[in-house]
């Protein structure tokens, strides 16, 4: 039995010095068979597999897209050094060097940085009417953008129009969720905004690598310099809850709505009431609501399709 054991012993010993001679064993050192495979994962974590990548292997010029797994597979091809490409329209277009050395089958991971996507945008222009100053203007920001690497990967967001030499950062506001920004005309360098119409300004997004990516563009569609003007209460006139607003009727000769505001005659404003969204059929709106205080003033908007907007003068008023 134990001739028997060593007998066996020996022939394996043998057989595993034998010579590769299987045509598709990838230690047979003349096989031709050459495997380039892996996955492509989110960079941010947990790494989740990305499927429908464009896998580009430059050599041979083949193309392969990821499954649902996120696998990728090459076969037969050339070992060549090269580069691998990958590309998803919601991810950067990114690469990698293959080095092959000695080897005939390589496994390799990549992991992809989400490309920033903009969720809406908001961009149009203020018309205040005052009494100091006749008209005030301004241009108003507003994004909201999608990372899926997650917020902390944003570092910069910001609009610019290189023709026009403006590059502003975008606040983000933590209450509203946006990146946001108001612009005078300064701020613009224009003078005014009627030469800003039509302009594109493009909204671009920097992370944490440094990447500058432009998500969206946008721009003024219209400047509404037509002014609202009311007609009760104002200068300090008395009501009593129930009163009316009343205003003169406007046509500016586009559609639009209505907003209204009531806010404390102080030095610092603060907004007690706003009603929204009410008809451009409208010239009057009834308020029923106990207001707190006795002295404020109002102003009523309009606004079109594209969120421009203009007010009237502020209206004050005292409730007895």
């Amino acid at each position: 039995m134990l001739k028997i054991l060593l007998l066996l012993f020996s022939v394996i010993l043998v057989s595993c010095d034998a010579p590769r001679t299987n045509p598709v064993d990838p230690n047979n050192p003349d096989n031709n068979i050459i495997k380039l495979e892996g996955a492509v994962k989110t960079v941010s974590f947990p790494n989740v597999p990305i499927k429908n990548v464009t896998v580009h292997w430059q050599p041979d010029n083949l193309y392969t897209n990821t499954g649902t797994d996120g696998k990728f597979s090459f076969t037969n091809i050339s070992r060549i050094d090269g580069w691998l490409f990958f590309d998803n329209e919601n991810f950067n277009r990114d690469s990698s060097f293959i080095h092959w050395g000695a080897q005939r089958k390589l496994n390799h991971e990549k992991f992809l940085n989400a490309v920033p996507s903009l969720d809406s945008l908001e961009f149009y222009s203020i018309v205040e009417n005052r009494f100091q100053i006749t008209q005030k203007y301004q241009v108003v920001i507003r994004a909201r953008i999608v990372d899926y690497d997650g917020e902390n990967d944003i570092d910069t967001v910001f609009v610019d129009n290189p023709a026009l030499d403006i590059t502003k950062k975008l606040v983000f506001n933590v209450q509203t969720g946006f990146y946001e920004k108001s612009l005078s005309l300064i701020d613009l360098n224009t003078t005014s905004l009627d030469q800003l119409i039509g302009k594109d300004f493009n909204i671009k997004v920097q992370d944490l690598d440094g990447r500058i990516f432009t998500i969206g563009r946008s721009n003024i569609k219209r400047v509404i310099k037509e002014e609202i003007l009311t007609d009760y209460p104002k200068s300090n006139q008395a009501v009593s809850v129930p009163f009316e607003l009343r205003w003169k009727r406007f046509l500016p000769g586009f559609d639009y709505h209505y907003m209204i505001q009531i806010y404390t005659d102080e030095v610092n404003p603060e907004i007690v009431w706003q009603a929204d969204d009410v008809s451009s059929d409208e010239i009057s709106f009834k308020v029923d609501t106990t207001l707190p205080g006795s002295n404020f003033f109002w102003v009523i908007w309009a606004i079109d399709e594209f969120k421009n907007r203009t007010r009237s003068k502020p209206a004050t008023f005292v409730i007895e």
